[in-house]
């Protein structure tokens, strides 16, 4: 069958839909929202902001990519070789995490998705 995933946000839960099914991945404590999602076997990212820092979930268990106080999201999340590339940004400064370690690509703006390609 078809499993169909949505991400978003509803009170101070950051969260995704599977099929009409909702799950929290945020735990409520702060304003918190989701923005992109994928599926790598039974593993679900989920890529937002909790409070002001950026985080990843890999089944509702958080990784924080950046918490110095500023306004950050994730905007996008892709999964590749178990390697996590996130794209989004921090203050303003637009950046890309591999695998939790983030790089700047610029001092102002932001990312809003990532995509890798293996060209071996």
């Amino acid at each position: 069958g078809t499993d169909i995933y949505v991400t978003g946000g509803k009170d101070k839960f950051a969260r995704y839909v599977k099929n009409g099914v909702f799950t929290n991945v945020s735990d409520g404590s702060k304003q918190a929202n989701s923005y992109s999602i994928v599926v790598v076997g039974s593993d679900v990212y989920v890529s937002g902001y909790d409070g002001a820092t950026t985080k990843v979930w890999k089944n509702g268990t958080a990784t924080t990519l950046s918490n110095n106080g500023n306004e950050a999201i994730a905007e996008s999340v892709f999964v590749q070789n178990n390697k996590v590339y996130v794209a989004g940004y921090d203050g303003e400064k637009a950046m890309l995490f591999k695998h939790g370690v983030g790089q700047m690509l610029s001092d102002h703006g932001s990312a809003s998705s990532v995509f890798v390609v293996d060209r071996k």
